[in-house]
């Protein structure tokens, strides 16, 4: 993803926010008399169950997440020309550091409970870069076979005595919009919120592997691998929200999510040489058939006050058939923690 590309999304996300805090600084006097007060349940034919929450609402979502690849190996080395013997090769993995993600949500509800909601939800962020130097003139070092391109065993990267350091990166972007119909209705004195529709989803993994003279010294061999999913499908979602005492403000929340999505899978690799030493090999796959399967879960505590609320806790999702750095089988999981803040106007 190109550098303008993802200005404009932070642009949009910032607008998203100025926006949000418009619309709250702009809410009528009846609205800030009623954030004054706590949100009073008794008022409902059941004690301490919430009312069902007309007219619009939104909010910003921060998350802080971490993701774990099934398969998240960077390159093999050996200090023993025995590449292909696993046992005297050593695997070096990717690692990601918990990085901040963000989410928007926009919504309406009727006097009938009825409504419609969307929601946005990117992930963009790098790997750390794992570095191996091998001895000269005895070790070599490979990355793995790109799939389905090369079979295994094959070497990318040899020692010779020239190129004794092996660098690689990854970087995972993640988007999902979701267009949805919600309903509102209390049970068991809590606020339930079902909804369904589409959701689609945007994937793009870049791996880049390199062979150099130590301390940023000339390049000598370049492997990259892009692959990338974008697909829609139907989606459906559960919001639970239970008071935890009357009048208090406070309340658990969970929240669940299912998505199939059906679309298209592109891939590029390219290995080639600066140096001019080794020919350049390159392949290409475009609108190749796959599907994705998405579950999503999150808990956790809310406040509640008037019109305005906040909420934080847990949230873990799991993405199936996304692939890896240089696999596209396996699986992907991303975990931490979420806090947002919104309205209901």
């Amino acid at each position: 993803m190109t550098t303008r590309y993802r200005m404009r999304i932070n642009a949009s996300l910032l607008f998203s926010a100025a926006a949000l805090g418009a619309i709250l600084l702009a809410s009528p006097a009846g609205a800030q008399e009623q954030w004054r007060r706590p949100t009073d349940y008794r008022s409902t034919q059941l004690p301490c169950c919430p009312p069902v929450q007309t007219g619009f609402y939104g909010g910003i979502e921060f998350l802080f997440l971490k993701p774990h690849f099934e398969n998240s190996t960077a390159f093999l080395s050996s200090q023993t020309r025995n590449i292909g013997a696993r046992s005297e090769a050593r695997s070096h993995e990717f690692n990601y550091d918990w990085d901040a993600a963000s989410r928007l949500v926009l919504g309406y509800t009727n006097d009938c409970g009825l409504g419609f909601r969307m929601r946005y939800f990117q992930y963009d962020h790098d790997s750390d870069r794992p570095v191996v130097s091998v001895v000269p003139g005895v070790g070599d070092a490979q990355t793995p076979a790109i799939e389905p391109i090369l079979g295994n065993g094959q070497q990318f990267f040899l020692d010779n005595a020239a190129t004794p350091e092996f660098t690689a990166q990854h970087s995972l972007e993640l988007q999902t919009w979701d267009f949805e119909v919600t309903n509102q209705l209390t049970f068991c004195r809590s606020l339930v919120t079902v909804g369904g529709g589409l959701r689609y989803v945007l994937m793009e993994q870049r791996y880049r592997a390199a062979s150099q003279w130590p301390n940023f010294g000339p390049v000598s061999e370049v492997l990259t691998n892009h692959h990338d999913f974008e697909g829609i499908g139907p989606t459906l979602a559960l919001d639970f929200l239970r008071p935890i005492s009357c009048c208090s403000g406070l309340a658990f929340y969970f929240n669940g999510r299912g998505s199939v999505l059906f679309g298209e899978s592109n891939q590029a690799y390219t290995k080639t040489d600066p140096a001019g030493v080794f020919s350049t090999e390159t392949f290409t796959r475009n609108g190749a058939d796959n599907s994705l399967y998405i579950a999503e879960l999150g808990l956790g505590v809310q406040y509640t006050r008037g019109c305005f609320f906040g909420r934080g806790g847990w949230e873990g999702q799991y993405w199936s058939g996304t692939g890896g750095p240089t696999t596209n089988q396996g699986n992907l999981g991303l975990h931490g923690l979420s806090f947002m803040l919104g309205f209901n106007y």
